[in-house]
């Protein structure tokens, strides 16, 4: 499974000035700051505290550091007016210095308020790499710290850990495998001596339907597991906090898809077909009704989750029968079988699979696919019955699936 994986979404914000539900960001020593603020649908907006912004200007004006705001969108960047300089002459009054302080705090501030994404999408990694090289730059004062402070649901949507097209989240071996890729491809931020704060988690919003427990646990692990492989320290705060406005969170972003008892996509063989037969997609006798729902479940989850990661992918569902003629009624009756499973599926998915990307057709007994399953005095032969009491799933683009719709079709 040799893939590079791009991950959701969310408000990276790198640096030391947002508040939890404590109101405060633990910055125990000044700081060189970076912010990346982003603006989506798909995620809660962070709560600002304009005393910690206050207060992180008030360090940069007193100790010459870093303060960059980086917008966080498809396409990541460090617009001019957002890398932020401070021009105070040394010796002014209180007064004076208290006025220019607030006067820049403001403009920081406004700085957060007035972004809106350029371009559509999240790329969370990039917005991290940049601003590594922001506090690896020469703009940075080598006598403090660099800290990052990440409002993120850490839900990518484009780059190099898409998760609308692969499901990085489906386990923490495809994380370290994923994690792995990005070293040898020295795809990984210089994270050498920085410290992170990450704010909002898997807190998302909007059209993103809520992660699993797994999936959130396995998003942890791989934010995580890279900020360390990179050589930074991370910590993921539980006192998570929202603001109420919402002004300029509507720039829709892709919804990263949502299963149950997700699998390794790469289980699923899009170029051959899947027969399931009665042991694992059981019906009732003379019955459209499973046996076991969970397990056809558990089933045609490979499908699924193929299916939510490859939108271009149609899938052709054939049903066939034991020998029990007539053979129209086989037929018709085969077809309705098909059209269960291809409910199940569009449930199981919770409807985020069109029904326009399945068709079905019933086969009855008389297919390609047939075992002579009948004795020589016309009765059924139990074992070979159960072999042609099948569901066969395929690419509906594939050469056999394009036979048998003219035949069947």
């Amino acid at each position: 499974m040799k893939k590079i994986i791009a991950l959701v979404l969310a408000l990276i914000l790198v640096g030391a000035t947002f508040t939890g539900c404590s109101g405060k960001v633990s910055n125990e020593e000044t700081s060189n700051t970076v912010y990346i603020v982003g603006r989506h649908a798909n995620a809660q907006p962070p709560a600002i505290n304009n005393s910690t912004i206050e207060s992180s200007v008030q360090s940069a004006i007193d100790n010459n550091t870093l303060l960059s705001v980086i917008e966080l969108d498809g396409s990541p960047s460090v617009e001019k007016d957002n890398r932020f300089t401070f021009n105070l002459k040394k010796n002014v009054s209180s007064t004076i210095k208290k006025k220019y302080v607030s006067k820049m705090t403001n403009k920081v501030i406004e700085s957060f308020n007035n972004l809106t994404p350029k371009v559509a999408e999240v790329d969370i990694l990039k917005a991290i790499e940049i601003a590594a090289n922001e506090l690896n730059s020469s703009d940075a004062n080598t006598d403090y710290a660099k800290h990052i402070v990440v409002y993120s649901t850490g839900v990518q949507t484009t780059g190099l850990i898409d998760m609308t097209k692969f499901n990085i989240l489906s386990s923490k071996e495809t994380v370290d495998e994923v994690i792995e890729q990005l070293s040898a491809k020295q795809a990984l931020p210089n994270l050498e001596g920085i410290t992170i704060d990450w704010y909002n988690l898997n807190q998302v919003s909007g059209e993103q339907k809520e992660l699993t427990a797994e999936m959130e646990a396995t998003n942890e692990y791989l934010w995580g597991t890279l900020i360390a492989k990179a050589g930074g320290k991370v910590d993921f705060k539980s006192d998570n906090a929202t603001a109420d406005d919402r002004t300029n969170y509507d720039v829709g972003v892709s919804a990263v898809p949502v299963i149950e008892d997700s699998l390794n996509v790469e289980e699923y063989n899009k170029d051959s077909s899947v027969v399931f037969t009665t042991d694992e997609i059981a019906f009732k006798s003379d019955s459209v009704e499973f046996v076991d729902e969970e397990q056809a479940s558990q089933a045609v989850t490979k499908i699924i989750n193929y299916m939510l990661y490859n939108k271009d992918y149609n899938l052709l569902l054939a049903a066939s029968t034991a020998t029990v003629p007539p053979q129209n009624k086989c037929q018709s009756f085969s077809k309705k079988r098909a059209e269960a499973v291809k409910s199940l599926i569009i449930s199981r998915s919770n409807n985020q699979i069109d029904s326009s990307r399945i068709t079905t057709i019933g086969m009855g007994y008389e297919n390609p696919y047939h075992v002579s399953d009948t004795s020589k005095n016309g009765s059924l032969i139990e074992e070979k019955a159960k072999q042609n009491r099948a569901v066969y799933a395929m690419n509906i683009d594939s050469p056999e699936a394009v036979q048998l719709l003219e035949i069947f079709d």
